[in-house]
């Protein structure tokens, strides 16, 4: 019953939750591709990349995840679901790390201090963990991540 309980609330968040129909701005994760190794990736003439175990791309200029999703030979569902994409008004932004298969459930970074502008999802992003695990890790501590703040410190991977 306690399972059930958390699973709704974390459902309820994220359905309800603002961060996703937020415009690109700095609430998206831009890496720069320097500071990531590069990863093999059969089905995309792109350079891809790695971030906690996960491949990614950049997106770029007038990408959609439907365009991405052919080049990489997955449904345009599946990439969204990649990418805690939820609105399917949304596209990536030109910069955007766009995942190309599930992100990890566990990250080397324990918690992150929330800067201004920051969206949720844009930290789910930028550690390559899921959005689902994320805001469990913090309802575990007492931090409702639809609440936040800039200065506020979260949960990425607490023990």
């Amino acid at each position: 019953m306690k399972k059930i309980v958390s699973f709704l609330t974390i459902l309820l968040l994220l359905i309800e939750c603002p961060v996703f129909s937020q415009p690109c701005e700095n609430n998206v994760f831009k890496p720069t591709p320097r500071y990531f190794k590069t990863a093999y990736y059969p089905y995309i003439k792109r350079n891809v990349y790695e971030n906690n175990k996960t491949r990614f791309i950049i997106a770029k200029e007038g990408d959609t995840y439907a365009k991405i999703a052919m080049e990489i030979n997955v449904s345009e569902y599946e990439l969204r679901e990649f990418n805690d994409v939820t609105d399917f008004k949304l596209e990536p932004c030109e910069g955007e790390a766009v995942y190309l298969h599930y992100k990890q459930k566990k990250s080397k970074v324990q918690f992150h201090i929330v800067k201004d502008g920051e969206s949720v999802r844009g930290i789910s992003q930028r550690y390559a963990i899921k959005l689902k695990t994320l805001y469990k890790n913090n309802i575990k501590k007492g931090i409702m991540l639809h609440l936040l703040r800039p200065g506020d410190r979260i949960c990425i991977t607490c023990k």
